[in-house]
């Protein structure tokens, strides 16, 4: 459904060359290889299809992704936020 159509449409606008985006995937769905939920079919990430034109943030040191490790992590300390 909605995370389907989402990644169709980023995916068209990476492709166009149209625009930039900035995700905030907090559920890992788009940005690596995943599997339906409903299909149980492999769904191919963003980064696999536009490797050179996709960055992953991972979010604090050492974060993983499905055992993909992001181009780099965001990492916030306290005295940054307070």
């Amino acid at each position: 459904g909605k995370s389907f159509l989402a990644r169709v449409v980023l995916a068209g606008l990476v492709h166009s060359n149209k625009a930039s985006v900035l995700v905030f995937d907090m559920h890992n769905e788009y940005g690596f290889d995943d599997t339906a939920s409903d299909t149980g079919l492999r769904v191919t990430g963003l980064k696999t299809k536009f490797a050179s034109r996709v960055r992953v943030v991972g979010l604090g040191a050492g974060a993983q992704i499905r055992n993909n490790t992001p181009d780099f992590n965001l990492e916030i300390a306290m005295p940054d936020i307070a």
